[in-house]
């Protein structure tokens, strides 16, 4: 095998890519349901700190400045935030306290985000050991 071709269908810097672009999209979707109301990520501080974390690692990846350090604290950042958020659906930071007793489940955008956020520590760490 040439020093060209790799043994993993997909790089460390493509799939960092995929891990941010699962960030951007999981900020737009749902983050919070319940009652038959959702609440949309992006509308709460939470869902605003990853969204420009993504995108800003995903904008430093495009340019192909992928450095390992910039990943993983990307990856860090989303993983903490939607880990906290999908953990506690409740909290007042994706709902705000008026209207956080009516919603009991996170949404799908919080699990994306959640996944975006360890594709993206995962795809750090693959890239510290090439």
């Amino acid at each position: 095998m040439s020093e060209s071709e790799s043994s993993y269908p997909l790089s460390p810097y493509q799939i960092a890519l995929i891990g941010a672009g699962a960030v951007v999209v999981g900020a737009f979707l749902p983050w919070a349901t319940g009652f038959g109301f959702s609440r949309v990520g992006i509308t709460s501080v939470d869902g605003i700190i990853t969204f420009v974390t993504g995108a800003a690692v995903g904008v430093y990846l495009y340019l192909k400045k992928f450095t390992r350090r910039g990943v993983l604290f990307g990856g860090g950042v989303c993983s903490i935030i939607g880990g906290y958020d999908t953990a506690y659906p409740l909290s007042t930071s994706v709902l705000g306290a008026e209207v956080a007793s009516g919603f009991n489940s996170p949404g799908v955008g919080v699990y994306l985000t959640l996944f975006g956020g360890l594709i993206l520590l995962g795809s750090g760490i693959a890239h510290s050991n090439q």
